[in-house]
């Protein structure tokens, strides 16, 4: 018998084999069909891919080094989403102001509601965002 890549093999099968790459071949082909056997045994159970656990994520050294720009990013994305119907309508108050319009920010508000929908008080929402990600991940 002689030993190779873990498997044993008769001299018979070594000396059919001219070189080592047929023989590392048979090797492979060997163990694929010793895996495939195991296949149609009943008691076979793929190996699972283990999900990382909450508790080996927080301890990993990358969490670790990305949480603070992770949750900073987040709280001004939050904040962001909040503030801008108030902003914008902040922006409208001025512009009217500017125009010699009424100024109160509940006639504004209306006004903006009925004539162009509830998406407009988060236009320009895209801009906010992208600054709050890159200043307040980098700030905490």
């Amino acid at each position: 018998m002689v030993s190779f890549m873990g498997q044993d093999f008769s001299l018979e099968d070594v000396c059919r084999v001219e070189d080592i790459h047929r023989l590392r071949a048979l090797a492979i082909s060997r163990e694929a069909v010793r895996l495939v056997g195991q296949l149609n045994r009943p008691s076979f159970r793929l190996p699972s891919l283990r999900r990382p656990t909450a508790a080996s994520v927080a301890d990993s050294a990358v969490w670790q080094a990305s949480k603070p720009l992770i949750t900073g990013s987040l709280s001004g994305i939050v904040a962001t989403c909040c503030i801008q119907p108030m902003d914008m309508i902040k922006v409208r108050v001025q512009l009217a102001a500017a125009e010699g319009r009424p100024t109160s920010p509940f006639t504004i508000a209306s006004q903006t509601l009925r004539t162009e929908g509830v998406l407009t008080f988060y236009s320009g929402l895209s801009a906010g965002l992208m600054r709050q990600v890159v200043y307040t991940g980098a700030r905490f």
